[in-house]
């Protein structure tokens, strides 16, 4: 009996999940990302506070090396913080690393291939992020 109680409560929990999920993923199109541009980001996760050691860990993220290579004057960085206590003196450091990039030309053309084709009724794949 308590085993059919815990399911029901996975399933009601997952069920508000799965609705909290689509309803973020619906506004994302309210995103203030400049037009032609994309926005990509990535979370990092440390357990110290020392700036040294959080410098050390993000500078050795490959996909923030990505992010230092790209070659346009138009990129846009962003960063966001946030240390979470827990029991033990020990912290959760979450750090949100972003960029926001113009897409090449020829992202922008397929793009806009894409829209006119799903206006039409038919699907494409949806264009690549640039590296």
């Amino acid at each position: 009996n308590n085993s059919r109680t815990y399911q029901a409560q996975c399933q009601q929990q997952w069920a508000e999940h799965w609705k909290q999920k689509k309803l973020k993923n619906d506004q994302k199109i309210y995103l203030p990302v400049k037009s032609n541009n994309v926005l990509s980001g990535i979370p990092v996760h440390v357990s110290s506070t020392d700036p040294k050691e959080i410098r050390k860990n993000i500078m050795s993220f490959a996909p923030l090396q990505e992010y230092l290579q790209m070659s346009s004057d138009d990129v846009e960085f962003f960063v966001c913080a946030k240390v979470i206590p827990k029991p033990g003196n020990v912290n959760s450091v979450w750090i949100f690393l972003g960029v926001q990039a113009p897409m090449s030309k020829e992202q922008v053309k397929s793009l806009h291939k894409k829209e006119k084709k799903e206006k039409a009724g038919q699907t494409v794949p949806a264009p690549k992020a640039r590296k």
